[in-house]
């Protein structure tokens, strides 16, 4: 099995089937004048197979990505590349399971922990140390740098480990080796970032139909379900991208 068994079940296309069953639903539905009587007696679904439906889609089809979290993503993707192909979580998984190392691999999965628990402590301190550094303006994680940043955070602490570690035993003999493992995975980013573009398009015919203000879902429900859609299609792809390797 491959990427190319997933077919029509890739996310991508479960997603245009989705948008596709919305815009049905909502032309039905604003043919029909369906209303909600609970949340707005005046609400009716707006088609997207109108004019101003069209005009819709077209001005707002360049700026569908604007809420995907490509940057996050694509940092996720570089720490999973390095980890990979440094070894670094394999050789951890054998030393819990007490499986034989060599000397350079304990020597060097030593270090690894070192350099991990310093930038550690580095992170304790800049959200409990005097200043603050991590923290917002009033001293509290919302707005902060801690959580805006949280990705780059995790990608530095879990990325230096796992290079030291590449570099100790040899895995990374020079520069253009860790570059390498950076983007070992990047070749799922076209099919991703087409899958986002498909998530962003489905949340964009939802909102425009106003399918979910008619099954009151609220904006902090649909915020959650946007996030849902755009990542969990990240372990489906990568379980593939695993088994076209095997």
């Amino acid at each position: 099995m491959n990427r190319k068994s997933l077919g029509i079940w890739h996310p991508a296309m479960l997603y245009l089937f989705l948008s596709i069953a919305v815009i049905l639903i909502a032309w039905v539905g604003s043919f029909w004048e369906l209303r909600n009587i609970n949340v707005n007696s005046e609400l009716i679904l707006r088609s997207l197979l109108t004019i101003d439906g069209v005009r819709y889609l077209l001005h707002n089809s360049v700026s569908l990505l604007d809420d995907a979290p490509i940057a996050n993503i694509l940092m996720l993707l570089f720490t999973i590349g390095v980890a990979n192909k440094s070894s670094l979580f394999k050789t951890l998984l054998h030393f819990l399971h007490h499986k034989p190392l060599s000397y350079k691999q304990y020597a060097s999965l030593l270090l690894s922990f070192i350099v991990f628990m310093l930038m550690f402590l580095l992170l304790i301190y800049g959200v409990f140390g005097p200043e603050h550094l991590l923290l917002s303006i009033s001293g509290t994680l919302k707005n902060s740098p801690l959580i805006d940043g949280f990705f780059a955070i995790l990608m530095i602490l879990v990325l230096l480990p796992c290079l030291i570690y590449g570099m100790a035993t040899d895995s990374f003999n020079v520069v253009d080796d860790g570059i390498e493992a950076l983007v070992s995975v990047i070749r799922l980013v076209p099919s991703y970032l087409f899958t986002l573009f498909m998530a962003s398009f489905l949340m964009s015919v939802i909102t425009y139909s106003r399918i979910d203000v008619l099954i009151g879902a609220g904006t902090t429900a649909i915020q959650l379900f946007s996030q849902i859609l755009y990542w969990l299609p990240l372990p489906i792809l990568l379980f593939f991208e695993q088994k076209s390797e095997i």
